[in-house]
């Protein structure tokens, strides 16, 4: 392997640690993994081990178990624990003879390591087995980055909808300053909106407007919302140049404070401490030159810039809107100076006739947000909404029109549709629409409408829903990636498990089989020689009637009468016990078949009954607790195409959870056992259906649900590592292309139900091979 080789898994040169307390161990793995491209680190210790991490992140640590001072379990167990080593994988590396110890294997499993490597050591297997785990650290760490960057994602968006939040708020303010200005015919009720508006939508304390009256050369308070409503008192008219209102109208210039407790223009610094007032936001209302009056504003925060902004855009609609209201009263033409504001407003300001269907007034804004005149949308007359509007749209406005046919006047509706621009593109306006006349019975005749440009907005909004779109899509991307990551892992343990098992097991019966065979081939020669004897006794008896006193006596003590008649029964007996051992072998050398990927018939039935009789010592009774019985119901059918082998797993993890869950129980105990073919369909084949119940403690649905995760477990550390289940399930379902489901409630025991096909045709063994 070169290094380039190694970097198709590990984008970067990647460091193993060496544990290891002799050097000719260390010295060959070494040599061939700096030689493979890895950066090596060693180690003589545990404890060496342990205070090189202090200074060293290696991205794999290959352990030696047996070490003076501190073995590798308890060095391991120390990774485990410590932040900064606790998701490195370990490895542990082991004589053979310490791998035929399956509890030291799954001791080391337990403690968190991800692989064993067996001394003397294949340079292959050992770099293969590096080379996966160095991947999937890799694809876990890549999971981590991924999922660092999908929060900083979310911070954008959240950043992104913060902004939305306040241009939202700033076109808030100016549609509610602009309906202000164009529905109020009061100067007093109009400005009282305006500030209203103000501290509604910018979080001050309070606004005031004055209006400028030029005769006196005085500045006179028309409204006042926040914290100060009333519109008399020391502050109700101040001379243009006193004060700091006096002086903004003076100077025709802004003034702006964060700090007025230390302001020295600010007389009452004391008021300011006194209610917390900490900024302050002037400015002249100015019309063509002209003063009209000054706003003023005071908040318990600084105001930031894009405040200020909104004040300064805002300022020149309010002076607008006074001097509409001025003029008005004084030329007693509200019509034509009503037109003359509207023009001047940013928005869409329109009259609508519900009888006719057209506009009969159309300010000039139109032009710039639709790029028709007001005389083109005139020309177009009742047809205005069916060629200018979005069809999708038209429910919106008929639903609108029947909610204000009647409406009374002061009454305010908001609506969103779409309109064409004339350059074909589609622009989304936000209306607001009040009564503006009526007919004789009451009902509208026409509305005053302003509407504005939220185009800018929806296309945010439509890029946040994409956005969110991908983010989910992405979300669920690394989720399938972490599930394929866990079932990986559950299958690699598992496999290295159940084949030491299948080892273990296979070793045991075959230590056995040699002197039960022995034994079982000698009986019949006793029994004969014990036979050919007799007969030599009988014939002495028979020549020889009376024997000697020595005789005579060891007849006595052997008790020759008793012998000659217990004989028989004794050879029985061990005929009965050599035949019993025979059978266990043979469970345990079927059973211990773990690797056998062949597809063949078996006798289901055999499948579980040998798996009950290697669990036979578990259903025994034992103490207070009561022998399960094992209730079988099986049916005619015996012949099953399968792997025989992958079931006896799937039948062993199942019955051990069930005698688990019967040890909890001190009644009755009992698990049964039941087979049925399933209904026949001219669509699916014929399957086999194995029900496997027990009258245990049963489990609770959150836990249900959950049973077939893998390294999902209830039990203690140590006593389970959540894979039985799934690996019986992958078995199951994609293996053989059949079901495993489970019924269960707490305290009504549980269920597990198997259904397989008879016959895995052969044209799906291919795909289903691991």
């Amino acid at each position: 392997m070169t290094i380039n080789a190694t970097r198709q898994y590990f984008p970067r040169q990647a460091t193993i640690l060496l544990i290891d307390d002799r050097v000719e161990n260390l010295k060959p793995i070494s040599d061939c993994l700096r030689n493979t491209g890895y950066e090596v680190r060693i180690a003589k210790s545990g404890i060496k081990g342990l205070k090189l991490l202090e200074q060293l992140t290696p991205d794999l640590i290959v352990l030696d178990v047996m070490m003076p001072e501190m073995d590798g379990f308890e060095t391991c167990r120390h990774l485990k624990t410590w932040e900064k080593t606790k998701d490195i994988p370990v490895i542990f590396m082991t004589a053979a003879t310490d791998t035929s110890n399956s509890e030291a294997k799954v001791k080391g499993l337990s403690l968190g390591a991800v692989d064993y490597i067996t001394k003397p050591m294949q340079v292959d297997e050992v770099l293969a087995r590096i080379k996966t785990h160095l991947h999937l650290r890799f694809l876990t760490l890549q999971l981590q980055q991924q999922n660092i960057q999908l929060q900083q994602e979310i911070c954008d968006r959240k950043q992104a909808e913060v902004e939305l939040a306040v241009q939202t708020r700033r076109l808030a303010l100016r549609s509610d300053i602009g309906l202000a200005l164009s529905q109020e015919t009061e100067l007093s009720a109009m400005l009282f909106r305006c500030t209203q508006a103000l501290v509604d939508h910018l979080d001050v304390a309070f606004a005031q407007i004055w209006t400028l009256n030029s005769q006196d050369n005085i500045l006179e308070l028309q409204a006042s919302a926040g914290l100060y409503t009333h519109t008399d008192g020391t502050h109700a008219q101040v001379l243009v140049g006193d004060s700091i209102i006096g002086h903004i109208a003076s100077q025709r210039q802004p003034y702006l404070s964060n700090d007025i407790a230390n302001d020295p223009n600010i007389s009452d610094p004391e008021w300011a401490r006194w209610e917390g007032i900490v900024s302050f936001a002037g400015y002249p209302l100015i019309v063509e030159a002209d003063l009209v009056g000054v706003m003023a504003l005071c908040s318990r925060h600084p105001f930031h810039q894009t405040t200020l902004d909104t004040l300064a855009s805002i300022t020149h609609e309010i002076a607008v809107g006074i001097e509409r209201q001025q003029l008005a009263q004084a030329l007693q033409d509200s019509q034509r100076w009503l037109k003359a504001i509207n023009e001047a407003n940013p928005n869409i300001i329109y009259i609508h006739d519900w009888v006719e269907r057209r506009n009969v007034y159309t300010n000039r804004e139109i032009h710039t947000i639709l790029g028709y005149t007001p005389a083109e949308i005139q020309d177009m007359g009742n047809q205005v909404l069916s060629i200018l509007m979005h069809p999708d749209d038209f429910d919106i406005v008929w639903d609108h029109q029947h909610r204000i046919k009647y409406a009374q006047i002061g009454d305010v509706f908001e609506l969103e549709y779409r309109m064409r621009h004339k350059n074909g593109e589609w622009r989304w306006l936000f209306a607001q629409e009040t009564v503006f006349k009526q007919n004789a019975d009451g009902t509208t005749r026409q509305t005053l409408g302003a509407a504005i440009d939220i185009s800018d907005r929806k296309q945010i909004e439509l890029a946040l829903r994409q956005s969110e779109t991908r983010e989910r899509q992405k979300s669920q991307a690394l989720q399938e990636a972490l599930k394929q990551l866990k079932r990986t892992q559950a299958q690699l343990i598992q496999t290295e498990k159940m084949s030491s098992l299948g080892r273990i097991v296979g070793g045991i019966a075959h230590e056995i089989n040699n002197p039960a065979n022995f034994i079982y081939g000698n009986i019949s020669y006793a029994r004969t020689y014990f036979q050919d004897l007799l007969k030599l006794v009988q014939l002495y008896q028979n020549t020889y009637p009376e024997p000697t006193a020595e005789i005579h006596q060891l007849s006595e003590e052997i008790d020759l009468e008793f012998l000659v008649e217990d004989w028989d029964k004794l050879i029985q007996s061990m005929q009965i016990g050599i035949e019993r051992i025979e059978k266990i072998v043979r469970s345990l050398k079927s059973f211990s078949k773990l690797d056998e990927a062949q597809l063949k018939p078996v006798d289901i039935y055999e499948c579980i009954d040998n798996t009950l009789f290697i669990l036979q010592s578990r259903l025994r009774a034992e103490g207070n607790r009561p022998e399960i019985k094992v209730i079988k119901h099986y049916g005619q059918l015996r012949q099953v195409t399968c792997y025989a082998s992958l079931l006896n797993q799937v039948f062993f993890n199942i019955l051990d959870n069930a005698i688990e869950a019967l040890d909890y129980q001190s009644a009755t105990r009992s698990i049964t056992i039941t087979t049925e073919l399933s209904t026949p369909n001219s669509t699916l084949p014929p399957s086999i259906i194995i029900r496997i119940k027990d009258n245990g403690i049963g489990m609770s649905d959150k836990v249900r649900q959950h049973i077939f995760e893998p390294f999902f477990t209830t039990k203690p550390v140590g006593r389970g590592t959540g894979l039985g289940l799934a690996v019986s399930h992958q078995i199951v379902v994609e293996k053989h292309k059949g079901e495993i489901r489970c019924i269960s409630a707490l305290g009504q025991g549980s269920e597990f139900i198997i259904k397989i096909p008879i016959i895995l045709g052969a044209s799906v063994v291919s795909v289903l091979n691991y």
